[in-house]
């Protein structure tokens, strides 16, 4: 994340969380976040991927901290439009600090609140569905654009998780004992 640059300006962003190939493996699961900024034509400008710090590597924490790092990276007393696919950071965010307390993630749910304040931003989080195709039927309320948005999100934080993705001689072992967890599991039912 040091290597972005900052004071990003009033817009409509896009954030995003990744698992990667081995996202349902806890132990190998390392997460990659994105972020998108696009433009009312519905134009990229630009998109940014970096890393879940820590050791806690969830995917719905990497969603959280995509918005922990545009709160770092905008402009003092800027206006911002966040879309998110995932309904617990909105939930969240909208529920306000109070609510945040109780979340598994309130240390980054608190960093988000606080550069709000400190930097005077105005923020709306809003929820849409994932993975959706341009070109079918939107639900109410989803654009064309909303979805260029959200996919870019995502193509960024994929980026992330892979460059991220332990080596096979790290992730090979780990997934052999698993398949033979579960053989021998199957065998004694």
């Amino acid at each position: 994340v040091n290597n972005l640059t900052s004071n990003w300006p009033s817009g409509s962003y896009y954030g995003d969380g990744s698992g990667g190939e081995f996202s349902s493996i806890n132990s190998l699961r390392r997460c990659g976040c994105g972020l998108a900024a696009i433009d009312s034509p519905g134009l990229s400008l630009f998109g940014a991927n970096f890393s879940l710090p820590g050791k806690i590597q969830t995917v719905p924490r990497a969603e959280t901290f995509a918005l922990v790092v545009l709160t770092r990276l905008v402009a003092p007393m800027t206006d911002i439009i966040y879309y998110t696919d995932n309904k617990g950071v909105y939930n969240i965010f909208n529920g306000g600090p109070q609510a945040s307390k109780r979340s598994i993630n309130c240390d980054l749910f608190n960093e988000v609140f606080q550069n709000t304040l400190d930097k005077k931003v105005k923020m709306s989080v809003i929820w849409m569905p994932s993975h959706l195709d341009a070109n079918e039927t939107l639900p109410d309320g989803v654009s064309e654009i909303m979805v260029k948005g959200n996919n870019k999100a995502d193509e960024q934080a994929g980026i992330a998780a892979h460059r991220l993705a332990l080596p096979l001689n790290v992730s090979a072992p780990v997934l052999y004992y698993i398949s033979l967890t579960k053989r021998i599991q199957h065998r004694l039912t």
